[in-house]
């Protein structure tokens, strides 16, 4: 039997702010909890903002978020796995393998 895990964006930003504000000596064990929650499932599900949802299930109305709202949740959590160290993502350059590059991470600290 396989297993979904949904993840809501308001969740992934807070596991992400707290690789970003937390104590450098905690970094690696926040981080190796990150990433055995986004392991667990080979079916991950990232769920829209509140916003967006409601917009569309009791409306039927499209939001679209300005171009500076990362939404991109699967490419944040590889990013801040994949960091060597917390000064990594306070530089703001991290590289995933998968991309094939070097990007910033700017955009969704």
């Amino acid at each position: 039997m396989a297993l979904y895990i949904a993840f809501s964006p308001l969740v992934v930003i807070e596991l992400l702010y707290g690789l970003y504000a937390g104590n450098d000596t905690h970094f690696r064990l926040n981080q190796d909890k990150l990433r055995h929650l986004y392991q667990a499932s080979n079916a991950s599900i990232f769920l829209p903002l509140p916003g967006q949802f409601l917009a569309k299930e009791l409306f039927s109305v499209n939001r679209v978020l300005p171009s500076e709202v990362e939404t991109d949740y699967e490419l944040c959590l590889g990013l801040a796995i994949g960091a060597k160290d917390k000064q990594q993502i306070l530089a703001g350059r991290l590289s995933h393998s998968a991309l094939g590059g070097v990007i910033s991470s700017t955009h969704w600290i």
